[in-house]
């Protein structure tokens, strides 16, 4: 019974990740619009 899982439960994370991998085009995408930006993420996180 624990290893069926429910389609409602993997549609909704098929989702999430669709989901998860178009904000990962978006922000690759605004880093390569704005070349400021990863300036900014370089000094926040002391690279």
């Amino acid at each position: 019974m624990a290893a069926r899982v429910m389609p409602e439960s993997v549609n909704s994370i098929m989702k999430i990740a669709q989901l998860g991998f178009q904000m990962a085009d978006w922000c690759m995408d605004a880093i390569a619009l704005h070349p400021v930006f990863p300036v900014k993420v370089r000094s926040l996180l002391n690279f």
